[in-house]
């Protein structure tokens, strides 16, 4: 797993960046500039969906990938604004979790310092929760963090397939 984690930081920091222009079906997209000013400043490379969030995609060995997103919409607690960035990991073929991977997420959880696995839905996602005006190092080390343990977790849990 190191070897993985390793190669996504050289990917992320080697990406060269090619800004989306903001256009959705002939429309302009609202989203957070802050966002974009710092994955530019970073080199990554991105795409900006309808809903204004970024979409961020990286390569891993073994003809592996793993999908980051950044949200454009920040949520505020009394004087902290906050924004997500999540990674998916797992979808379950019901709508529950087996008890199996629900203690595998909750003990990884216990392992991190930034970051925690969330049910959204029929889905397993690592939501990382930063400032919402983060400097790009800190916005590219999480996304970083997000991809890596997204990947590993997607490993983990669904040997062979690579769905995220």
């Amino acid at each position: 797993m190191k070897k993985i984690a390793l190669f996504a930081l050289f990917s992320i920091l080697s990406t060269q960046g090619l800004a989306a222009d903001g256009l959705v079906g002939g429309k302009k997209t609202e989203y957070d500039h802050r966002v974009e000013a710092a994955l530019k400043e970073s080199n990554l490379n991105y795409t900006i969906d309808k809903d204004g969030d970024f979409r961020l995609l990286f390569n891993f060995d073994q003809n592996r990938s793993q999908v980051v997103f950044v949200q454009s919409r920040t949520e505020t607690y009394k004087n902290y604004e906050i924004r997500e960035i999540f990674s998916y990991a797992y979808k379950t073929q019901s709508r529950l979790f087996t008890a199996d991977v629900a203690n595998t997420l909750l003990k990884d959880n216990n392992a991190k310092k930034l970051g925690a696995w969330e049910k959204r839905g029929d889905y397993a996602v690592f939501v990382i929760k930063i400032s919402g005006d983060a400097d790009a190092l800190s916005l590219q080390n999480a996304i970083s963090l997000a991809a890596v343990c997204s990947e590993d977790m997607e490993l983990q849990l669904n040997p062979g397939k690579d769905d995220f």
